[in-house]
């Protein structure tokens, strides 16, 4: 399986221009892995016993193909497929590998990401100086498909131009940058760890988007506030309550509600929060009007001047497949963080702990940037790696009664 896992790796690295479309089908050299990974992984499926979280993410995809034959008949195969492999087996791959190899997994992984990382280097800085897609516009020339080989000025932010190399979006860039920065950390030492964290460094001011740099806030915000807290005990609660009361003046004295007010605050873009909140508030009229199956693909209601794209991936989970399905994915998230925090306090490991902060910074991420293309699939590996890790600890712990195979 580690195979299936270092080519799926590679191929996601390959910029999505990279495709044959066949019968109206896009055909990407990870999708077709994926197929093969499935009919190998299907005794594995059949014997892993998933816990009540992971079990979520597999009746969300089932919720979504529903929802998508019901809107499209027979046409909502293809998208269901699609969307089972890239979330609940990318998922599986990641589990089944970390389960078996353990931390080594998960380091492996880590440096693998990290290779990666350092070789978009140049290609980064180049783009966030000239403009210039070239990873994006070479491969769409080898390959026959269309690919704009310059970003545009509207791309161009803080005195460079968004990188994203071989990412759809520079915001995919960073997200996915950010979510390794704090476990690199805390997993490495020495001369690696910095060019890894250098590489990362990178990819966040080349890509220049304030998701990216919401989620290390919330990252090193979580991390403060357990550091301090282990010394005094009460200062979380202190601090939650605080919180919340701030977030209810804002709801009930500003003029702006809370929702308006943090995402124009953690923008670096004004006009790209406004565009985000008005989204959040037109697009409940789709979700209210089709509760159960959502609307698929179709055009949602908004004014005519704001455009088709949603940017929060929360809020177009309920658009396109209705709020059964946010309730089905909001327990595999709430699972996750849930599974990761629980094992921090089995083990007082502080690496779990970062991981918990990894995945609380893209629940809020994910409420101003969709998740999509790469993005998509790197996280949910990237969560079957913590799972499958979780699990293999908890197994030698129980067989040998110890702390498990910790190694950096």
């Amino acid at each position: 399986m580690k195979v299936f896992l270092f080519l799926f790796l590679v191929f996601s690295f390959i910029p999505n221009e990279a495709y044959l479309s066949i019968g109206g089908v896009r055909f990407e050299a990870y999708r077709i892995l994926l197929i093969f990974y499935f009919f190998a992984a299907v005794g594995d499926l059949a014997r892993e016993k998933m816990q009540f979280f992971e079990k979520m993410l597999f009746c969300y995809c089932l919720w979504c193909s529903l929802s998508f034959m019901y809107i499209y008949g027979v046409g909502g195969i293809q998208t269901s497929l699609i969307q089972f492999l890239e979330m609940y087996m990318v998922y599986f791959m990641g589990r089944m590998y970390t389960l078996r190899a353990g931390w080594y997994g998960l380091i492996k992984f880590l440096k693998i990401i990290g290779a990666f990382f350092i070789l978009m280097i140049p290609l980064a800085v180049y783009e966030s100086q000239t403009g210039n897609r070239i990873t994006h516009s070479v491969v769409g020339a080898i390959f026959g498909n269309y690919a704009a080989s310059f970003a545009g000025y509207n791309y161009f932010r803080m005195g460079v131009f968004r990188s994203s190399v071989i990412f759809a979006h520079p915001i995919l860039y960073s997200v996915i940058a950010f979510s390794m920065l704090l476990p690199v950390l805390y997993v490495f030492k020495g001369g690696r760890r910095n060019i890894y964290l250098f590489s990362y460094v990178v990819a966040g001011f080349t890509a220049m988007t304030s998701a990216g740099f919401l989620m290390l806030i919330v990252q090193l915000g979580f991390v403060v506030l357990e550091k301090i807290s282990l010394k005094i005990s009460l200062f979380k609660r202190i601090f939650y309550f605080l919180v919340f009361a701030f977030l209810v003046y804002l709801e009930v004295f500003s003029n702006r509600g809370a929702l308006k007010f943090l995402i124009m605050s953690i923008s670096l873009d004004p006009v790209t929060a406004f565009t985000r909140y008005i989204q959040w508030d037109q697009a409940w009229d789709d979700i209210i009007d089709n509760p159960f199956f959502g609307i698929g693909f179709e055009e949602w209601s908004r004014p005519s001047w704001l455009g088709y794209s949603i940017d929060s991936y929360w809020l177009l989970a309920m658009v396109n497949n209705g709020l059964v399905s946010i309730v089905f994915l909001s327990a595999f998230w709430v699972g996750m963080v849930r599974n990761v925090y629980t094992m921090y306090k089995m083990t007082n490991d502080f690496v779990y702990y970062i991981f918990f902060a990894v995945v609380m910074s893209l629940i809020f991420a994910a409420f101003t940037v969709d998740l999509f293309d790469r993005a998509q699939t790197l996280t949910y590996l990237y969560f079957g790696i913590i799972s499958g890790l979780i699990t293999n600890q908890k197994k030698l712990k129980l067989q040998e009664g110890s702390d498990g195979d910790r190694i950096r």
